[in-house]
C-alpha cells in the first residue's frame, strides 16, 4: 500500500506514549486531551503527498466547526424558556453533523497513513483495519447521541425514559469504538517513535535540504528558523541504549545542550575522527563518536580531513607533549567523553580546532550511517558542544561538499 504514494517526513519528531496515560488524561479532561493526541498523531506521522490534509490543521477544523455550531443553537432560544427558532436550531445541528463527518474523514485518512507506516516495517495491520470499523461505528454513535438525542433534550420533547438510557448507551459505545481504534494507532505510533530513521528509509522519504531561507554555505542554524519551525525541530534525544542507564553514559552534559545549540549554535565544517563501529553499517540505534571541527573563518576541507587522520594515528600513542598525550589517551578510551578539547598547535596549523564527543543520530546522516566526508556541524562557540546538523537543515551546497569529500549519497 505505502509504495503507491510519495511520502514526506513527519512535521514533528514522533513521541512514544502510554496507552493508560492517553486514556486517563482523556477522561480527566473530558475528551480535550484525546483531541490533542489525535492532532499530534497527524503531526508526528509521515504523510502522503497530495493525499493527506495539512497536518497542523487536522482536528482543529472539526473542533472549530463544532464550536461555531453552538452559536445558532443558542441564538435559536433552545437554552431559554421561550419559543425555539427551528431554522436556527436546525442550522446549528447541521454544522455539528458536518463537524463529526470532517473528524471521521480526517481520522480515516490518518489510519490509512498509519497502515502504510506499519506495512513499511512489516508490522501487522489487522488491528488498524478493524480500528477503522470501530472508529466509524464510534463516531456514528456519538453523532446520533450529540445531534439526534441532544436535540430531543434541548427541545424538551416528551419521550419515553428509554431514550435517556439510549443516550447513555450510545455515548459509551462511541467511546469504546474510539478507544479500540486508538489502541491500534498507539501500537504503530510507538513503534515509529524510537525507529524514525528506519521508517523514513522504508517509506522511501527523500530528505529535503534547506531552500526557503538564506542560510550559510553548509547549512541553516536552528536560530534562523521561525518559532513554529523551531518547535518542530528536535536536535537532541537519548539513544535507545541510554534510556535505562543515562546516568552511566557520561552524556548528561550533551543531552542538556539542546537549548544552547538551538539559540546560539553556529554551523561550521567538521569531520569524524572515530565513531562506534555500528555506525558504519545499517542499524536502528544511535551511537557516539568524536567530531573534529574548527571555529576559524579560514579553514580548508583538505586540512580538516588530513588533521582527522593525524589525530586518529595519535590514538594510544605515548606523546611527550601534555596536550597531545591528553588527546591520545582520550581516543584510546572509547568510553571517555570530551566537551571541546582543543587541538594543540603542535599538531594543527588550523586555529580554533577542537574535538568533541557527540551522539550521531542516524536520521541526521545520509544513508543513516557515517562516512569520511566533511559534515555541517552545529556547535556552540561558548561551550563547544557539537553535533551533526540535522539533514533537513543542510544546504545543497553543504551536501555537495560532503559528497565530494567522501560522503554517501542521500538515501
Amino acid at each position: 500500500m505505502f509504495e503507491e504514494f510519495t511520502w514526506r517526513r513527519s512535521a514533528s519528531p514522533p513521541r512514544e506514549r502510554s496507552g493508560a496515560a492517553v486514556a486517563g488524561l482523556s477522561l480527566a479532561t473530558i475528551g480535550i486531551y484525546y483531541a490533542y493526541w489525535v492532532h499530534r498523531l497527524h503531526v508526528e506521522t509521515p504523510a502522503r503527498v497530495g493525499v493527506d490534509p495539512a497536518t497542523r490543521w487536522a482536528v482543529a477544523i472539526p473542533i472549530f466547526v463544532a464550536l461555531v455550531s453552538i452559536v445558532p443553537i443558542l441564538a435559536s432560544g433552545a437554552a431559554g424558556d421561550g419559543e425555539v427558532n427551528l431554522w436556527l436550531f436546525s442550522g446549528g445541528m447541521a454544522l455539528n453533523f458536518v463537524a463529526h463527518l470532517i473528524y471521521l474523514w480526517l481520522t480515516l485518512k490518518l489510519t490509512d497513513r498509519l497502515i502504510g507506516v506499519a506495512e513499511s516495517a512489516g508490522l501487522h495491520t489487522e488491528g488498524l483495519t478493524r480500528g477503522k470499523r470501530d472508529l466509524s461505528l464510534g463516531v456514528a454513535s456519538l453523532l446520533i447521541e450529540n445531534v439526534g438525542l441532544k436535540s430531543v433534550s434541548l427541545l424538551e420533547l416528551d419521550v419515553p425514559p428509554i431514550v435517556d438510557r439510549l443516550d447513555g448507551m450510545l455515548f459509551v459505545f462511541g467511546m469504546v469504538g474510539l478507544w479500540n481504534w486508538s489502541r491500534g494507532c498507539l501500537i504503530v505510533a510507538n513503534a515509529h517513535a524510537p525507529s524514525r530513521s528506519f521508517f523514513t528509509r522504508a517509506l522511501g522519504i527523500a530528505p529535503t535540504f534547506a531552500t526557503d531561507h538564506a542560510p550559510g554555505v553548509l547549512g541553516l542554524a536552528p536560530s534562523e528558523l521561525s518559532r513554529a519551525e523551531q518547535r518542530s525541530t528536535q536536535l537532541i534525544r537519548p539513544a535507545i541504549w541510554m534510556i535505562e542507564d543515562d546516568d552511566e553514559s557520561g552524556f548528561g552534559w550533551f543531552l542538556e545542550s539542546e537549548e544552547e545549540l538551538m539559540k546560539n549554535g553556529v554551523v561550521v565544517p567538521g569531520t569524524i575522527v572515530q565513531a562506534n563501529l555500528n555506525l558504519f553499517e545499517e542499524g536502528g540505534s544511535d551511537h557516539p563518536g568524536e567530531l573534529l571541527f574548527s571555529l576559524s573563518d579560514d579553514v580548508s576541507t583538505d586540512e580538516l580531513l588530513a588533521l582527522s587522520s593525524k589525530l586518529y594515528d595519535l590514538k594510544g600513542e605515548d606523546a611527550s607533549d601534555a596536550k597531545e598525550a591528553l588527546l591520545a589517551a582520550h581516543f584510546a578510551d572509547e568510553m571517555e567523553r570530551a566537551q571541546g578539547l582543543e587541538v594543540p598547535s603542535s599538531i594543527s596549523s588550523i586555529p580554533q580546532t577542537y574535538v568533541s564527543t557527540a551522539l550521531f543520530y542516524r536520521d541526521h546522516l545520509p544513508q543513516a550511517r557515517v562516512a569520511s566526508g566533511i559534515y555541517p556541524v552545529l556547535v556552540s562557540p561558548s561551550t563547544r558542544v557539537a553535533m551533526i546538523l540535522p539533514l533537513e537543515l543542510w544546504t545543497q551546497e553543504g551536501y555537495e561538499i560532503y559528497r565530494q569529500t567522501g560522503g554517501h549519497e542521500v538515501a
